[in-house]
């Protein structure tokens, strides 16, 4: 079963598909958390019953939630469009309910291959390794709009790899000094970077790779590192020896990963904690909203570069603005193919799409691409200028 801003191409047939905008997701997952309980009759809150009151689950959701109950080993996985939307705290609080309603597993499909290996090394403002609480850094986006004089960052293109690339591209500049760990160079890095410093790309070093399901991954380089480049975890000691920082005389990444696994110690997960039952499910965007998705040969610096792979059907997918005929002739631009995207005070002329597979009161417009690197977050409120017309329109 999905709940999704757009139909896919799936692979099998879905017992029960829900398109919405993702300003109804909260709404959508309150309407099944409403079904299960009708289910299972579980005493819920309060709080939960008033969420729901005027919520009426319709077939998708009934079915949806009759699959969960009944099945032995059910789960309920959050994917990257959740975990980029602003309001998944919620979103996540709605489907731990869920799942504690069913009896299903939560879990999530990190965006990177590094993600779960990140948290569990406490690779977070809030959290030491193993999930244990610590005293509250400073998230990403307080960094770089002025949180801080100076930043180091490793392996990331800021002009791509942000869910607001524009407002970290710009609070970088006026960061008093950056450092780029980087495999590649680009005139958007030369741009907000004092200083590069060359690093392998993950085929060049050693090290640990955690996947979805908590399985432990090691790896050894698979080619010499060119020139003077040497592995991320070695250029961060060397600095942290020149800096006589504490805890950095590693001399291998074992070394590290014994560490990180010492630290971590065992954890058993679990999902059935007290969920904090969100105030109300209406969004406070208006009009159309975007939704950012990356597109599938654009998630990271290596395939960004990689020609063979951008050639492929998949890579030749084309940036454009899709959005629903119906919601299309609603805003009066069934007519035009060529629009001006508005978000916040960025724009992007862009080709416009009519792909009835996006759902109703939204826009996809993807993300981690040169031509909409300048657009606001990954999701948001946007207008459509009409720029070019057509009497001859597809719609997919």
């Amino acid at each position: 079963m999905f709940l999704d801003a757009v139909t896919r191409d799936y692979n099998y047939a879905p017992s029960a598909v829900m398109v919405a905008a993702p300003t109804l997701w909260l709404r959508e997952l309150v309407a099944i958390a409403k079904a299960a309980q009708s289910i299972t009759e579980r005493i819920v809150s309060k709080d939960l019953i008033s969420l729901w009151k005027d919520v009426e689950p319709e077939v998708a959701h009934q079915i949806t939630a009759e699959y969960l109950v009944k099945s032995s080993s059910a789960i309920i996985l959050l994917g990257n469009l959740a975990q980029s939307h602003p309001r998944f705290a919620e979103l996540r609080a709605l489907a731990g309910i869920i799942a504690d309603l069913t009896g299903a597993s939560l879990g999530y499909l990190p965006e990177g291959a590094g993600t779960v290996g990140a948290w569990l090394a406490g690779c977070v403002p809030h959290r030491g390794p193993g999930g244990n609480l610590v005293e509250v850094g400073q998230n990403w986006h307080n960094m770089v709009t002025g949180g801080v004089k100076g930043l180091l960052i490793l392996g990331a293109e800021l002009d791509h790899d942000c869910a607001n690339s524009d407002a970290a591209v710009k609070g970088l500049r006026n960061t008093d000094f950056v450092v780029s760990l980087s495999p590649w160079n680009s005139r958007a890095q030369e741009d907000y970077a004092d200083a590069i410093l060359p690093v392998t790309p993950y085929a060049e070093t050693s090290g640990t790779y955690v996947n979805l399901e908590g399985r432990w991954q090691g790896f050894q380089g698979a080619a010499t590192p060119l020139g003077e480049a040497r592995p991320g975890w070695k250029v961060l000691r060397v600095l942290g020896n020149l800096l006589d920082l504490k805890g950095f005389d590693y001399f291998s990444s074992e070394q590290v990963l014994s560490e990180v696994k010492e630290l971590i110690g065992i954890i058993t997960p679990n999902n059935f904690m007290p969920w904090r039952i969100p105030q109300e499910i209406k969004s406070s965007q208006k009009g159309l909203t975007r939704f950012g998705e990356v597109p599938p040969y654009a998630g990271d610096a290596l395939v960004r570069r990689a020609n063979v792979l951008q050639a492929t059907p998949d890579g030749q997918i084309g940036v454009a603005a899709r959005i629903n005929a119906t919601t299309a002739t609603h805003l009066g631009l069934a007519d035009f193919i060529m629009v001006t995207v508005h978000q916040g005070e960025s724009k992007a002329d862009l080709p416009l799409v009519m792909d009835n597979r996006v759902a109703e009161g939204c826009v996809s417009v993807p993300s981690a691409v040169l031509e909409t690197a300048t657009l606001g977050e990954n999701f948001g409120d946007v207008k459509l200028i009409a720029v070019t017309a057509t009497p001859d329109r597809i719609i997919i």
